[in-house]
């Protein structure tokens, strides 16, 4: 997870923080959008910045999560 931020005047002290990153539901596949909720600009010169877009959005893959079976036998006595 990272960000970038554009139109910054070199030297300033800008950062993006806080805030959530969602995907639109959680099934596994790719180019799936991801959208930046509840960020914020924090640092000595994010007063003299306005974030034009307050939700921006990506998109991530979610792959399937690996798991395994056990199998329980028990003797049967006849």
């Amino acid at each position: 997870t990272g960000y970038s931020l554009n139109g910054l005047i070199a030297g300033d002290g800008v950062n993006y923080t806080g805030g959530r990153l969602t995907f639109d539901d959680k099934n596994v596949g790719i180019a799936k959008p991801v959208t930046a909720e509840g960020y914020m600009l924090t640092g000595g010169d994010a007063k003299n910045y306005t974030l034009v877009n307050s939700h921006p959005t990506t998109v991530a893959e979610i792959t399937a999560k690996p798991i395994t079976a056990t199998i329980v036998a028990a003797n049967i006595a006849t």
